[in-house]
């Protein structure tokens, strides 16, 4: 229905694309299955348009973290990054934020570790925390937060998590970060962990391998499979290999 609802609305006025989108709704079908309806009027350039089509969705029930950080890319593309947290931070509550910690690393939008989580809450901080390394890793280590990471990892902490960050901010060797791994989500884990820290190194061919090897433990469920998952969809994407990918820095 995607590409049909945005050829039709993508040069038209909202008023049509709102009355179109009650229909839908009123016909019975939920919100959560059409937030994808903006994306190709957003490829066609009408991001007003797109804003306006997922926003009304989110207010009919879709208020999943996709709807919300998609209305967010949308107002950082109408008018700028302090107008898109400004947008989300007004939607979601401070003590809701660290759910969103995975999408920034999956959607690549690091500055929602920092600036819109800000204070990580109790429930799943740890978490919050390694997205943080996973991002400082990936750009080698050229993170106006390296310092505060740096601070927090240097407590000692035998969590499984804590010491993936360990490793990602240097602490500790990456032998001492694969005796980790016993057990297949805990390999994919760190393995992941290893293919991004080379990844921010440029060196393509060791993070391909141990994307690889985190995408061969098979387990589908874990985020640390569909993260690297994603990573090597990307580079497939470019369409000559990984010295395209290196070329470019993807």
């Amino acid at each position: 229905m995607a590409p049909e609802f945005g050829e039709v609305f993508a040069n038209g006025n909202s008023e049509a694309a709102i009355a179109a989108l009650s229909a839908l709704i009123e016909a019975g079908i939920q919100p959560t299955n059409l937030t994808c309806l903006d994306h190709t009027i957003e490829k066609k350039g009408n991001f007003v348009l797109a804003f306006t089509v997922q926003d009304y969705v989110y207010q009919h029930g879709a208020a999943d973290e996709r709807s919300l950080l998609d209305c967010y890319r949308q107002q950082i593309k109408i008018k700028d990054q302090k107008a898109g947290l400004e947008w989300l931070k007004a939607r979601v509550p401070s003590n809701d934020r660290n759910r969103f910690c995975l999408n920034a690393i999956q959607d690549q939008e690091f500055a929602l570790l920092w600036d819109f989580i800000q204070q990580p809450t109790a429930d799943n901080d740890e978490i919050v925390w390694l997205m943080r390394a996973i991002a400082c890793a990936r750009k080698n280590g050229n993170d106006p937060h390296k310092k505060e990471l740096l601070q927090y990892y240097t407590r000692t902490d035998t969590d499984f998590h804590h010491k993936m960050g360990q490793y990602l901010m240097g602490i500790i060797s990456e032998n001492e970060s694969l005796d980790l791994a016993t057990d297949p989500s805990k390999k994919a884990a760190v393995s992941y962990a290893i293919a991004v820290k080379a990844h921010g190194q440029n060196r393509y061919e060791d993070a391909s391998d141990w994307y690889r090897i985190s995408v061969e433990t098979g387990v589908e469920k874990e985020v640390w499979f569909k993260f690297a998952c994603d990573a090597l969809f990307r580079w497939s994407q470019s369409g000559r290999g990984l010295w395209k990918a290196a070329e470019e820095k993807l």
